[in-house]
């Protein structure tokens, strides 16, 4: 499954999270770290099921169905930073989820949408399908490079594939069979990854798909990033992992310990080679009733100590799952 979809099923706060990540202006150990919520439109109570942004100011959101059937799913821009958000499109009466957006740059972008995929290259003034595999149960996950060279994963009779186009979508070509292939990440056009994010699944190509290295010893992956062709991390159930190497071995950090604390990585987010964010995890206060307050996690020293913050003070979130900066 997409990594977007699992989220959904973790948590109901996924609604308000993507707007609380949004701005940030400080970090304080177990504190509030000046996060600040910020409000979309009425929404016909769908959740967030990705957001990204652009610069400081222009960012793009998709709602998904979490309840299943058909219904109304959305796009939504906001170009102040999120102080306002507009939908720019609507899919009415449509049982297809939007999943995940990706924008290569302000004007080109790519929102995946069940088996198809949307594009625009007008900033999402509008909106047009691109040609996609014809032999597909719908997509799992997708990564576009450049206009031309776009990945996806996608499930089908037999298992799950991995295809990619060079023409923009004109043609599509598998570039490998397997199964539990739910997460892309290409760091350049050359080196990517391949994750499951329930099973140990976990391949690498160095050579733009042509061949495929099956990872050993490893689980796969819920999300995964670089800061350059050696040094990454990657998260999955309750764990994040650091590479040196390029992926080939991979080394467990020490999440934030301490009463009531449940540690679970969703998502990361590296600023550089030392500053990683992740979110996925709550801590528990007992007392009368339960209250759980969603976490955030943070290291300064590349993963060495990894810290954890409390943005939300009225929410009583259960988990905050994207963080990016």
């Amino acid at each position: 499954m997409n990594k977007h979809k699992f989220y959904k099923k973790l948590t109901s706060g996924i609604f308000f999270s993507a707007l609380i990540f949004i701005i940030a202006f400080n970090f304080s150990d177990n504190g509030g770290g000046g996060w600040t919520q910020q409000y979309m439109p009425y929404l016909n109570n769908k959740p967030i099921a990705d957001i990204t942004f652009l610069d400081s100011l222009t960012g793009y959101a998709v709602t998904g169905n979490a309840m299943g059937g058909i219904d109304t799913n959305y796009i939504l821009k906001t170009t102040n930073a999120g102080d306002n958000w507009n939908i720019i499109y609507n899919s009415i009466n449509d049982f297809r989820d939007f999943s995940r957006v990706i924008f290569l740059n302000l004007d080109t972008g790519y929102v995946l949408k069940g088996d198809s995929i949307l594009r625009t290259i007008n900033a999402g003034v509008n909106w047009g399908s691109i040609q996609v595999p014809p032999d597909n149960f719908g997509f799992k996950d997708m990564f576009p490079i450049s206009y031309d060279t776009i990945w996806v994963t996608t499930s089908f009779i037999g298992g799950d594939f991995i295809y990619r186009t060079t023409n923009a979508g004109l043609n599509w070509t598998n570039q490998f069979h397997g199964n539990s292939f739910d997460n892309l990440y290409f760091f350049n056009n050359r080196i990517g990854f391949v994750g499951g994010e329930l099973t140990s699944v976990f391949l690498k190509t160095t050579n733009s798909g042509m061949n495929w290295t099956n990872i050993q010893g490893q689980n796969g992956f819920i999300d995964i990033s670089f800061v350059d062709s050696l040094t990454g991390w990657k998260c999955i159930s309750d764990n994040i992992k650091k590479t040196i190497d390029g992926g080939i071995t991979w080394y467990l950090q020490d999440l934030p310990k301490g009463q009531g604390i449940n540690n679970f990585i969703l998502n990361i987010s590296n600023v550089n080679s030392d500053t990683i964010w992740g979110g996925g995890g709550y801590k528990l206060f007992p007392g009368s009733a339960f209250t759980y307050r969603a976490i955030l996690y943070r290291t300064t020293n590349g993963g060495t100590i990894w810290e954890y913050q409390i943005p939300d003070s009225s929410f009583r979130l259960f988990n905050l799952s994207f963080v990016d900066f």
